[in-house]
Order: structure tokens, then C-alpha cells, then sequence
């Protein structure tokens, strides 16, 4: 909790105000987090069949240590408004099982075009991992889809600890439960002053 890349209180993201935030900008300033990270993730990868890693932009620090970890080339979006050719940045092409890497996933369908452009030039991915998720259950298609750091399980860890009060965990609970209805969740670099 100190280093500050999970947060509780009151944030005014534009027209929502949430209770936490997901502040993951900061992670390569945390060098030790980021190997714990990578060494968690090769440990769930151990036994699946990939040779290249992919990840949204926003969890290239993740993907970097990942693939100085696994010693697997890393693909990476830029963003995913332009055409899978320029989009996705590194050494690939036809027929190479992927991981998708990214830092927050709420239900998978973000992911699905740029799931497809990567299937387009040759990138299959068969597995996503994501370093938290905002529900409990997330089904995408064939793919498996695991969090290292599921929102619900960290909630009722720190409250155990006695970190978060029960009042404010239910509250964090009816507020996730949104996500699973389809709102959005608002991501801390589109945060209005």
C-alpha cells in the first residue's frame, strides 16, 4: 500500500467520483515490485505453450519485466488506432502463440480489437494476464483470463488486516458490481483537474 499503486479516498475522474484508484504509472519506480510481478506471472505461464508476449500500452513496464524475466520477445501496442502493422511495435510474424498483457482488466471486451488485430498478423493469443481485475468472472471467448491481484480478493485481504473498514469494503463492492453491469471504469490517466 505504500508505494501508492493502489489508493482509497475520493477521486473525481471527470463526472464520476470513485473510491480508489488503480495508479499503476508508477510501477517502474518500483523495481523489486515489478520482478515480484514477473516472477508470479512465469510461475502461472510454466506449463502454457507461448513464444512472444503482447501488451496494451499501458502495461509495457510489465511486459518489459516479464520479458527480460521469461527472455521472450515483447510485442506492443501503441494504442490501437492504427492499422495491426503500425500499431504493434516488435520483431513478429505469422504463427506465434501470444500472451496479452495488461494492467486492469474489467471484462475482457476492451481487449477484443486489439486481440484481433494481433490474430490478424499472426500473434495468437490464447491467454491474457492482468496484474488486477475489477470482476470476479471474466469470460473472453477461447482465451483464459487471469489477474494476479483480483480487486475482491485484495478488498477482503486488507480488510482482514484491518487496513479497510467492512463499510467501506461493501461500499467498494456495490461500486465493482457497476463494472460488472457494464459501467466504466475510469482510468487514472484520463483524470480531470
Amino acid at each position: 500500500m505504500s508505494t501508492g499503486l493502489l489508493q482509497f479516498g475520493a477521486f473525481n475522474l471527470g463526472e464520476a467520483v470513485q473510491p480508489f484508484r488503480i495508479n499503476l504509472d508508477l510501477l517502474p519506480s518500483y523495481p523489486e515490485v515489478l520482478q515480484q510481478l514477473a516472477t508470479l506471472t512465469n510461475d502461472l505461464l510454466n506449463h502454457a505453450h507461448y513464444d512472444h508476449l503482447l501488451s496494451t500500452i499501458d502495461a509495457i513496464p510489465f511486459g518489459v519485466a516479464l520479458s527480460l524475466h521469461t527472455q521472450k520477445p515483447l510485442v506492443y501496442s501503441r494504442g490501437g488506432k492504427l492499422s495491426p502493422a503500425y500499431d504493434l511495435v516488435g520483431a513478429y510474424d505469422v504463427g506465434h502463440p501470444a500472451v496479452l498483457l495488461t494492467n486492469v482488466i474489467v471484462d475482457g471486451e476492451a481487449l477484443k480489437p486489439l486481440i484481433g488485430a494481433a490474430n490478424r498478423v499472426g500473434l495468437a493469443v490464447h491467454t491474457i494476464i492482468s496484474i488486477f481485475s475489477l470482476s470476479q468472472y471474466i469470460a473472453l471467448d477461447d482465451i483464459t483470463v487471469t489477474a494476479l491481484l483480483p480487486i475482491h480478493q485484495v478488498l477482503a485481504y486488507l480488510g482482514e488486516i484491518g487496513y479497510l473498514t467492512e463499510h467501506f469494503i461493501a461500499s467498494m463492492y456495490q461500486m465493482l458490481s457497476q463494472f460488472e453491469n457494464g459501467a466504466n471504469y475510469h482510468h487514472p490517466t484520463t483524470e480531470q483537474p
